[in-house]
C-alpha cells in the first residue's frame, strides 16, 4: 500500500466523500499504477465543474495516486475560432485543422494547461505543464490529410512523464 496513514487519509478525504477502508482498498489496487483522466473541454470551460476536477484532482494527489491528466479545449477553441473569423469543419467528428487554425487551436490548449496547473498549485499540487513547444511527448502520424493537422498518437516518450511523477508531481 502507498505510504499513507489512517490519519493523514482522514484529513484529506471530503465529508462526503468514500470511507476510508475504501480508499484504502483503492491504494492497494493502484498503488504503483498511474492513473490518466482525461478532462473534456466542456469541465474546463464551465467554473464550477472546473473547480470540481480540481478539487478532485487535488484529493487523489494528496492520497499519493499517481496522475497524468489529459485534456481538451474543444468548446473554448470553437469560440476562439469564431471569434478570428474562421469557420470548422468537421470530418467524422473530427475538426480540420488546418494551418490558419492550428496556432489558435495551440494557443487555447496552451491557456488551458497553465489554468489547470495553476489551480492544482492553489492546492498544494505540483502540475507540470506539457506542451507540444515546452516538451513534447507525442510521435503523431497524420490521420487523415483532409483533417490537416490532426493526428493518431504513436509513440509516447514517457522518460518526460516518469521524471515528473518520481518528483511526485502530476504532468498535465
Amino acid at each position: 500500500m502507498l505510504e499513507i496513514s489512517e490519519a493523514e487519509i482522514k484529513k484529506v478525504l471530503p465529508s462526503n466523500g468514500p470511507s476510508i477502508n475504501e480508499v484504502k482498498k483503492f491504494l492497494n489496487k493502484y498503488n504503483g499504477e498511474y492513473i490518466v483522466i482525461k478532462c473534456g473541454g466542456s469541465v474546463l470551460h464551465e467554473k464550477k465543474l472546473f473547480d470540481n476536477f480540481i478539487n478532485d484532482i487535488s484529493v487523489l494527489n494528496k492520497l499519493g495516486f499517481i496522475l497524468i491528466i489529459i485534456h481538451g479545449g474543444g468548446k473554448r477553441i470553437s469560440t476562439k475560432l469564431i471569434e478570428a473569423g474562421i469557420k470548422s469543419d468537421f470530418i467524422n467528428g473530427l475538426r480540420i485543422t488546418d494551418s490558419k487554425s492550428i496556432s489558435i487551436v495551440e494557443e487555447v490548449l496552451v491557456t488551458f494547461n497553465k489554468e489547470i496547473t495553476d489551480a492544482l498549485k492553489k492546492k498544494s499540487c505540483n502540475g507540470v505543464n506539457i506542451t507540444n513547444k515546452l516538451n513534447n511527448i507525442l510521435l503523431v502520424e497524420q490521420e487523415n490529410e483532409n483533417l490537416g493537422f490532426v493526428g493518431t498518437p504513436k509513440e509516447v516518450n514517457k522518460s518526460i512523464i516518469e521524471k515528473i511523477v518520481k518528483e511526485k508531481k502530476i504532468p498535465v
